[in-house]
């Protein structure tokens, strides 16, 4: 596992030379495009709700006994909350709507790393077929993620296991963006359950990859344009390397 992390985290540092050698220019601006307007609504989307669901649990305290810090403590968990859901909203959405444009990434990598170029373009066939594999792999997982953090929240109410919670809210969530963003190689290959298993196997570079992955969104304007695609190319690399063992 430490070497699928180290090996997850090292592919960011090969992408560059890449980027211009298998002709991904376009892509990673019009991926980037679209990252960007949905980030951007979906921020905007924070801002609006965040004060009035966090009136809304504060409306649940009806005493003066310990207000202040019911009040406080409402605001971290709406904050929270809208955050995580922000975050699953972002990651989902754009596995569905970007897969079109991510596969595409994804096999000029591989064919370039396999020493050949792909012509392969943007068609109705080809949207249609990797919408329904980003559907089918949202709903897979966002179900499990979902499930997961929930219980993480619930867990984090109890004082000591505060410290424990938080990062580990942050490896499930890093864990499934890594495992979509390495879905764009897979499918090619493996169906829905055996992907699951690939990514169970390398758990450690789902992490890793979708690790990076969510610290480039935390870079304004410019994480959102280059996290899908980096993280793409990233990912196509070192499962590159590992299919042939699969």
């Amino acid at each position: 596992m430490f070497k699928d992390i180290s090996d997850g985290f090292g592919a960011y540092f090969k992408i560059f030379p890449l980027i211009n050698k298998f002709h991904l220019k376009r892509y990673l601006f019009l991926s980037g495009l679209i990252s960007l307007i949905i980030g951007l609504g979906l921020s905007s989307g924070i801002y609006l709700l965040y004060d009035d669901f966090g009136n809304w649990i504060q409306s649940f305290w009806r005493w003066e006994f310990g207000k202040a810090f019911f009040d406080r403590a409402s605001d971290w968990i709406a904050g929270g909350l809208i955050s995580i859901l922000a975050l699953l909203s972002y990651k989902y959405i754009i596995m569905i709507v970007l897969s079109p444009i991510q596969s595409i990434i994804s096999s000029r990598v591989e064919s370039g790393l396999n020493g050949y170029e792909t012509n392969e373009k943007l068609s109705a066939a080809s949207i249609m077929k990797d919408l329904y594999r980003g559907i089918t792999i949202t709903f897979r997982n966002l179900s499990k993620e979902i499930l997961l953090t929930l219980l993480l929240l619930v867990l984090s109410f109890i004082p000591v296991l505060t410290v424990i919670t938080g990062p580990a809210i942050l490896l499930v969530q890093a864990y499934y963006a890594g495992f979509g963003n390495m879905d764009y190689y897979m499918e090619r290959h493996l169906n829905v359950k055996e992907s699951a298993q690939f990514v169970k196997r390398h758990k450690g570079l789902a992490i890793a990859n979708g690790g990076v992955f969510l610290l480039f969104l935390f870079i304004p304007i410019l994480g959102l344009i280059i996290a899908p695609t980096f993280a793409t190319i990233a990912s196509s690399i070192e499962v590159h390397k590992r299919m042939s063992n699969f």
